[in-house]
């Protein structure tokens, strides 16, 4: 098994105690023909065995030499864990933002037809909304069935498999609070790829490309400016800017 592939030779950790031993051992036989012949002088002898081949060896250890088993090297994020935010940890932090039951006739959501005094007010629980589950018994909804609403129609359906899951969790937040293609397109802008609203291996690509805090910061201004190019947002900006704030703080854990 081969756990670098550079020469080990090249480094002197690990050449001067190949030299040391190599001369431990023919050492001995040198000082014997040296003391026979009178060429080494005996009261250096002692040296050598006692200063010189230590010396050697301690030298040795205060060279660098490399980790046999390195930590791997993790290029932007795209081989950081997919799934390190489980849909049971998502959930929760987004009840966190959703309240309860809501029938705000000024919110175009709270109408079955997305349009404010335009077919049926039925309102929001749970940040389920009557415009995208018109037919939906929305005011005596329970949590685990909008937590199953949730996983069906969008975790699943987000189509952020690939990413990583500090990317998915922002755009899961992003697109139940303003649409799942909205919060695709605008993800799209801030990596630089046609924004077509549908997560492709070409998105895939460009996200896992960058920095993973560069695209949190820039699907966060998206956000941001999306948000302030409604006209709602003098009603209702306030609770979308601190739940973005809310998210970054999850950004900064996640990241």
């Amino acid at each position: 098994m081969s756990f670098t592939s550079d020469n080990p030779m090249k480094y002197l950790s690990v050449k001067l105690p190949v030299w040391g031993a190599f001369i431990l051992g023919i050492v001995p036989v040198i000082l014997q023909q040296g003391i026979d012949t009178q060429i080494i002088p005996p009261q250096f002898h002692a040296m050598l065995l006692t200063v010189v081949l230590p010396a050697l060896a301690l030298f040795g250890k205060k060279k660098y030499q490399p980790e046999l088993h390195p930590e791997p090297t993790v290029l932007g994020f795209a081989k950081l864990p997919a799934d390190s935010i489980t849909f049971d940890e998502a959930f929760r932090r987004l009840i966190g933002h959703e309240g309860g039951y809501s029938k705000d006739s000024r919110d175009p959501g709270n109408w079955t037809l997305g349009k404010v005094g335009v077919g049926t007010l039925k309102g929001t629980k749970f940040g389920l909304a009557a415009n995208t589950y018109p037919n939906l018994d929305i005011k005596n909804l329970t949590l685990e069935q909008a937590k199953e609403i949730y996983k069906k129609d969008w975790w699943d359906k987000l189509g952020g498999h690939g990413l990583h899951s500090a990317i998915t969790f922002q755009l899961w937040d992003f697109a139940i609070n303003a649409g799942r293609s909205r919060a695709i397109k605008e993800l799209q802008q801030a990596v630089g790829v046609t924004a077509d609203g549908v997560i492709g291996p070409k998105t895939i690509e460009a996200v896992n490309a960058q920095d993973l805090n560069d695209v949190l910061l820039s699907l966060t201004a998206e956000r941001l400016k999306f948000y302030t190019s409604l006209d709602s947002f003098k009603t209702y900006g306030k609770g979308w800017t601190n739940r973005v704030a809310e998210n970054l703080k999850f950004a900064a854990q996640d990241n």
